[in-house]
Parts: structure tokens; sequence; C-alpha cells
């Protein structure tokens, strides 16, 4: 059995999440709140064996240990690109042998389940994606021991991912790994199907369940 070292990352600044509109509301909050709730199911799946959560905040970097994650300090300059690849390898200088995935840290409703089966599949592929649920983006990549990362995130990365050598793990377009969040309506979505605890607890803290997300 393949396990892996799973590496969030969540960027934990002002610039977080700003297509994200809810009044009065800071959407930075909702980034970071996602970005836990992920690193926790991550590393509550049975394939991960760790969890790496990347950023720029030192308070989600402390906050990452709560959910049985490790948080990576870094406030370098960079596009996500360069930070995951930074992340990458720090992991692989500690560890040259792991299976390294990336998973975005927008996946609010994703659970242990889906990322065991993603694993799973990845683990038949040198390299590997998730695509989102619009096939225009990618929610996870990975690459297997002995491989290098080539992350390609940006606009149409599943068409960059697949032109740099990684294969597409072909899911459900409802599958709750490739519902990422980046709007109001996409949140609508996942408040209604059920996301992890701490994005739960902040919304119907701050928003008191009112219309905003119905």
């Amino acid at each position: 059995m393949s396990r892996w070292t799973v590496i969030v990352p969540v960027r934990g600044t002002a610039r977080s999440k700003t297509r994200l509109c809810l009044a009065g509301f800071d959407s930075s909050m909702l980034g970071a709140a996602f970005g836990l709730d992920v690193a926790e199911a991550a590393a509550t799946a049975t394939l991960v064996q760790h969890v790496v959560v990347t950023t720029a905040s030192p308070y989600l970097a402390a906050a990452a240990a709560d959910r049985g994650a490790r948080g990576l300090l870094d406030d370098g300059p960079g596009t996500l690109n360069e930070v995951v690849s930074r992340a990458v390898d720090r992991v692989r200088t500690a560890n040259p042998l792991a299976n390294v995935a990336v998973l975005m840290g927008d996946v609010a409703m994703v659970t242990p389940a889906d990322i065991d089966q993603s694993l799973t599949m990845a683990a038949k592929h040198s390299r590997a994606f998730v695509a989102d649920r619009d096939d225009e983006g990618t929610v996870m990549l990975t690459a297997r021991k002995g491989y290098p990362h080539r992350p390609r995130f940006g606009q149409a990365s599943r068409s960059a991912h697949l032109a740099a050598g990684y294969c597409e793990i072909v899911l459900d377009e409802e599958a709750r790994i490739r519902h990422d969040v980046d709007t109001s309506s996409d949140l609508a979505v996942a408040f209604r199907r059920g996301m992890g605890s701490e994005v739960t607890r902040l919304l119907t803290t701050e928003l008191r369940g009112e219309s905003a997300l119905t």
C-alpha cells in the first residue's frame, strides 16, 4: 500500500478568496477555514502518512498542528507554482522517497474517503492529477517517489498538466474532491452538501445561517 505526503497550500493573507463576496464577511477567514478542514480530512485519510500546510500565515502554520498536520511557513514571493515547488523541495529533501500529492486548500467538501480514492488511482501512475468539476482547473496533483513534480497551476491548468506529462484521474463530475470553492455560488452548493467543521462553525456563527447561503 502506497502512502503519501500531502501538501495543502493555503495563502492565508488578505488576498485570499477575493472572489467570495459575502456582505460584511472577511473572505480570507473563509480561505483559512477551508484550508484547515482540507488538512484535517487529509490527515485522517488511510493512505496519507504526512500532511504539510504551506502558508504565509503564522496563525495557520500553528493551527495546522491541531489538525494533525505540519505547518510550513513560507512568506516568500512568487506564484502558487513557486510556493508549491518550494514545499515539494523541502518534503523531498527530508524524504527523497516520498510520494507527494498537492491538494488545493479550497476543496471544502472533501472527505478522507475522497482523498483515499484519488490516491489509490494516482498510485497507478508516475504523475497524475484530478481536474476540477469545470474540467479547466486542477484540485490534486500527484507524483510517486522518484518522479519530479512540474506544477502548472493557474488558468487552464488541466490542459497544462496534461501537456506536462501528468495522467488525468477521471472521477464523476459530482465527486466532492472536484468541487473547489471560488465564488459565492460555489459556497452555497458546498454548504448544502456539507463541509468540514471549521468552515461550518465559522459560517453558522458569523452568518447565523441566514439567507446568504440558501
